[in-house]
Formats: structure tokens, sequence, C-alpha cells
């Protein structure tokens, strides 16, 4: 059963990079968008390096999972006692329980679906997605696919993306969940930064980001910006908010 999880955890490191690499490059300061929020200045200007941070760090949560993995299942090579030394805190015993659960297999689903759901954002926008707030010249109100149901499909798929992750790092059956992983400081540590930098991403994307960007795309297209929010009333789920 655990090996059988291994293809599953590099699916979401595979998903992690679509989710989080940005599909075009980095807007210039003095292009951004000018009237927004001090605190969107500065999240526009961290952005990609938040979201590189984000993309090693769940990256390699999986990785190590991994590994563990691979030396539970052949203990006798000398790499693999010391792998398990080093990646299990506690009898060795406890890599056993690694295992895929229900919880894993939501959060899974939920990891390459919000991954999915982006990539076809970031295709139906074309150059028009960028990380930074920002105009850009000749600019078009893009309101098909995705974004005739919803006028935030790409926030919704990273909050579902986050979710998904944090399902599957600490479900019962994971590496941290079941090897002592969160029973020691540096564990502690690395879960709680990388939980953080998630929810503080979707915090910063859905609270604060969202009204910006439609107050933005209000003042550029005026009434074709109502005809499409009259049309597509939901921010983020369909027919719910």
């Amino acid at each position: 059963m655990a090996l059988a999880k291994i293809p599953l955890l590099l699916l979401n490191s595979v998903a992690t990079y679509i989710a989080l690499t940005p599909p075009n490059p980095k807007v210039p300061a003095e292009e951004r968008a000018k009237n927004v929020s001090f605190t969107e200045h500065i999240f526009s200007a961290i952005i990609r390096s938040w979201t590189l941070l984000l993309k090693v760090s769940t990256c390699g949560w999986s990785i190590l999972e991994v590994v563990v993995i691979f030396a539970r299942n052949w203990r006798a090579l000398p790499l693999s006692q010391h792998v398990l030394n080093t990646l299990v805190n506690g009898p060795h015993a406890l890599a056993d329980e690694i295992k895929i659960s229900t919880m894993f297999l939501v959060g899974c689903s939920l990891v390459t679906g919000g991954a999915l759901i982006r990539a076809l954002c970031y295709r139906t926008l074309g150059r028009h997605f960028t990380y930074e707030v920002a105009i850009l010249k000749n600019h078009s109100l893009v309101t098909r696919g995705p974004y005739a149901y919803v006028r935030h499909p790409s926030y919704t798929a990273a909050s579902l993306y986050a979710l998904g992750v944090t399902m599957c790092s600490v479900c019962r059956g994971s590496w941290a969940g079941e090897c002592g992983v969160l029973d020691i400081i540096t564990g502690q540590i690395l879960g709680v930064f990388d939980i953080s930098l998630l929810v503080l991403g979707v915090y910063a994307i859905v609270v604060m980001r969202m009204p910006q960007e439609d107050m933005l795309l209000r003042e550029q297209f005026g009434a074709q910006w109502e005809t499409w929010a009259r049309k597509v009333p939901y921010k983020l789920i369909p027919y719910v908010y």
C-alpha cells in the first residue's frame, strides 16, 4: 500500500509546480496598478518569492515521504537505515504506518483539481494572467471559460489547492502524521511555516486582493464589467459566493 502512494505524492509535486508557477513574466513595478492598498503593493513585490518558497517547502514534504517509503521497503540497504534513523522520530516500525488514507485521497484530489483549474485559468487569460495586479496595455476583459461561472476562479482553485495540501500533509498515514515528525521542534517549525505560507497566501488573495481587482476592472471597463458582474455575480463558488 505504501509503494502505491508514491505516484500520488509525485502527482502532488507536479500539481504544486503547475499551481504555483507564474505563467507570464514579472510585471515591472512601474507598470503595476498604482491605486491599490499598501499591503497589495507589498504583496505584489513579494508574491513570486512567496510562491517559490511554498513550492520548495510543499514539494519537499512529498519528496521526503517518498524517500522514507523507499527506505522502509528496502531496509536492508545501509542507506535505508541512515534515512530511517534521520527521518523517523522513533522506532523504524513507525514507517510501516505510512499508507493511503481516505483523507489523503480527498486531499490529493483537491490539489490536482486546484492545479488543473489554475492551468485552465492561465490558458484562458493568456498574457493577462499576472501574479502582480496590473492593467496591461490593450487589456481586455475576459469573460469566457471558467470566468463565465465565477469572477475569480483561480482563487477558488488556490483555496482548494491549499486545503488539499494541508490534508495530505497532516492526515493519518502521512510521514508527518505517523513518524513523529511533528513531535520535534524542527518538524513543528517547518510545519507551521508551510501552513502559514498557505493560509496567509489564501488570505492575501481572497480577502485583500480580490476586491481590489474588482475595483480596478470596474474602473477600467465600466459598463462592460457591470454587465459581466450582473451575469456572473459569484466571486468564488457558483450559486454560493
